[in-house]
């Protein structure tokens, strides 16, 4: 089978629109869920190995804040965690988060 890039993962949410319309905005989204509960310096190592380039910190922050205000990502303390389901088909969810899971090494749950 043949690996799948990080814009091919998520061509097909993305087209679903909505606050997750954004291509780096979901990749956030995703490794968050992916993750359960990390910090912010998780976010950007994760997002950082799956494009292959770096982040700015600047990005990461402002689309933090806007998954923060739209309830798909909680803050406690100092870690994030996935908040409510997006409004997305969820077949299409699973499979871009499994997707996540193999580009960052993880074993899928």
């Amino acid at each position: 089978m043949v690996e799948k890039t990080v814009g091919e993962l998520l061509e097909p949410l993305v087209r679903e629109g909505g606050v997750l319309a954004n291509e780096l905005r979901l990749l956030i989204y995703l490794v968050v869920r992916v993750r359960g509960r990390c910090t912010w310096s998780q976010i950007l190592a994760d997002v950082e190995k799956a494009t292959g380039r770096r982040v700015n910190p600047n990005a990461l922050s402002f689309h933090l804040k806007l998954l923060l205000d739209s309830g798909l990502v909680s803050k406690e303390s100092a870690e994030y965690a996935a908040g409510r389901e997006p409004a997305l088909k969820p077949e299409i969810l699973a499979q871009a988060a499994e997707g996540v899971r193999t580009l960052l090494g993880r074993d899928a749950a």
